[in-house]
């Protein structure tokens, strides 16, 4: 059982005897920690808790995005955060060895979606996003575009490498012209691209979000995936 106390202890986090404490949107949660555990290893747990570690994974990934967080925000309840919200819709979509084409990375709802396509090298991830006004209304003052892009790198080359790997892009793009078709290139960092070079397939997850000149989120569209080799 868990217990949460407004302030009672400032931000403390961590174990405190056979307790444990964490701080969620600003309260103080208390859990009682199990005296006795014994680890099943039962296939189905043993799957369960593969399929936790991998949705764990990508969730910490999505959230560390500051718009998809902003995004997510607002669909958790008042004592989870936006990591959990983001591994509660993706945990069923998971596979036990690595996140699959079927994560998403901005919630159900949506139904708007600009991606044409996208691509990824070495060197950069590349793609063009058709005109926003023919499928949404612009307001007066949403101004911005946020392109974010999580990358799952899975079957390394190399039998010494991870499994899977997951890294993130993103670009901001001020002052955007709504109306018109946007080809857009996010640079990769030399160690993001030599670990890209390390695998054999690759996952590539995109979401857009329009802004407002002080940078509130208007509206993000569904999340488009695809699979590279």
């Amino acid at each position: 059982m868990a217990l949460a106390l407004n302030g009672l202890f400032g931000k403390v986090t961590g174990k405190i005897g056979d307790f444990s404490v964490r701080n969620i949107n600003g309260k103080t949660v208390i859990a009682a920690r199990p005296k006795h555990f014994k680890m099943s290893m039962e296939p189905q747990s043993v799957n369960t808790r593969q399929k936790f570690a991998v949705t764990s994974a990508f969730s910490k990934v999505v959230s560390e995005l500051p718009a998809l967080n902003a995004i997510w925000s607002p669909k958790k309840p008042a004592t989870t955060t936006a990591r959990h919200s983001i591994f509660r819709s993706n945990f069923s979509l998971s596979s036990i060895q690595c996140p699959t084409v079927d994560n998403i990375i901005t919630p159900y709802g949506s139904h708007w979606l600009p991606v044409m396509d996208v691509s990824i090298n070495q060197e950069k991830l590349t793609g063009s996003l058709g005109p926003f006004n023919e499928q949404i209304t612009i307001a007066y003052n949403e101004t911005k575009v946020s392109i974010n892009a999580v990358i799952c790198l899975i079957g390394p080359k190399e039998a010494d490498n991870n499994y899977y790997s997951i890294i993130s892009l993103s670009k901001e793009v001020a002052e955007f012209d709504f109306s018109k078709q946007y080809g857009f290139e996010i640079d990769l960092s030399p160690e993001k691209g030599a670990l890209i070079a390390k695998y054999n397939q690759i996952i590539i997850y995109l979401a857009v979000a329009t802004k407002s000149t002080d940078n509130k989120i208007f509206h993000y569209s569904k999340p488009y995936s695809k699979i590279s080799q």
